[in-house]
């Protein structure tokens, strides 16, 4: 092996280092929540047709751009505090795999390319984006912190997923569909005494409205 050869490999070993460690920070596997944008399409009876398929595809990865973006902005503003904690200090950032400038850059592409996706699909998933861009920024920042608010933070977070999914194909979706969106995300939160107490009720209410919102949607 020529020794111009031997540096060059160590050099492309922490490239590819730093590749996987962005693409963890990421945090792909969190990418099937947004598969609820296909929740309208698929509801409406709409996504087989080939161009809204496309434009349901085109909300489904743009919002997993935007939500990487919004998790590696998190690990950057809490890398310290995770460098505390027995199961986050093996995050890329807090075990300084990426440093914060690497982070940063890496948001801002995730941030760029997402929202550049969305409102190439429409101006409505653009905005739906953005705003859910800037829900996610106030969760990090402030709303994590404050009890209830987190909780709602999400749920909402979800909602515009949902929201997105609709008008990527211009369809009308049942206020139903929404609520119980909402609702499915809250009887998994801790804080709210009542779902947390009684379980199967919560799960009797909210897969029942699941279903009022199917065939709502579905019989339109």
């Amino acid at each position: 092996m020529s020794a111009d050869a031997a540096v060059a490999t160590p050099a492309a070993r922490r490239q590819m280092g730093l590749l996987a460690a962005l693409l963890a920070s990421a945090r792909p596997r969190q990418w099937t929540k947004n598969v609820i944008v296909f929740g309208p399409p698929v509801f409406a009876y709409k996504l087989l047709a080939p161009e809204l398929l496309v434009r349901a595809m085109g909300a489904f990865v743009a919002f997993c751009l935007v939500s990487s973006a919004t998790y590696v902005l998190n690990d950057l503003f809490d890398a310290d505090s995770d460098r505390q904690h027995p199961l986050k200090r093996d995050r890329p950032l807090a075990r300084g795999d990426v440093s914060s400038g690497q982070a940063a850059g890496w948001a801002a592409v995730l941030t760029v390319g997402g929202l550049a996706l969305a409102f190439a699909v429409n101006l409505e998933v653009g905005l739906a984006a953005a705003g859910y861009m800037a829900l996610m920024l106030a969760y990090s920042s402030v709303l994590k912190h404050a009890v209830i608010l987190d909780v709602f933070a999400i749920a909402a977070g979800f909602i515009l997923r949902a929201v997105a999914g609709a008008l990527a194909i211009h369809v009308i979706i049942s206020p139903w569909l929404y609520v119980c969106t909402l609702l499915r995300n809250l009887g998994g939160a801790p804080e709210l005494i009542l779902l947390r107490d009684i379980p199967l009720m919560a799960d009797i209410v909210l897969w029942g409205l699941t279903s009022v919102a199917v065939l709502y949607v579905g019989g339109r």
